[in-house]
């Protein structure tokens, strides 16, 4: 519930965020972060068309390459299910983010696992996860109204933290 009070301003399904499991049989994650991860599905390089149109395609495959980088970290350890397309939320206040940031657009997504506490480690929920994320390279000055530098995925930073993950 403390979630909720928080991320009062997503419209994530309450049932979504639990630490048991839910009817599926899956435990429940949420990633929040600073970093442009818009879901646009661009894969492929720009080769030919028009060209007044490179540069947006060019930004909806960078937004795409982040999207993936982070799947692809959560796929080192477990196989991601039920994943929810990132929620873009605006002009939010930043509390639980770095001391650079005060406020700016939070992208948000859920995903479930098979196994509860997986990315736990003694008295450190999601810290496994949290540091595989950590230092992970990605492409900045999208669409973020913050600035992320160095361009990397910071999951610990006092003044840089730009992810955290909620469970």
């Amino acid at each position: 519930m403390v979630l909720f009070l928080w991320l009062k301003f997503l419209p994530i399904n309450m049932c979504m965020i639990s630490t048991s499991p839910l009817a599926d049989g899956l435990y429940y994650y949420t990633c929040i972060t600073l970093i442009d991860i818009t879901k646009t599905d661009a894969v492929r390089h720009y080769i030919d068309g028009i060209p007044e149109l490179r540069s947006e395609y060019e930004l909806m495959r960078n937004q795409q390459r982040n999207w993936q980088t982070i799947l692809q970290v959560i796929s080192l350890r477990v196989q991601p299910m039920h994943i929810s397309v990132p929620i873009i939320a605006t002009n939010q206040t930043l509390t639980q983010f770095g001391t650079l940031f005060a406020t700016g657009t939070v992208w948000a997504f859920t995903f479930g696992v098979e196994q509860e506490a997986v990315f736990d480690l003694p008295d450190s929920p999601n810290k496994v996860l949290l540091d595989d994320l950590h230092n992970v390279p990605v492409v900045v000055n999208l669409k973020e109204d913050v600035t992320i530098s160095p361009a990397i995925i910071d999951t610990n930073g006092s003044a840089t933290k730009n992810t955290i993950i909620l469970r």
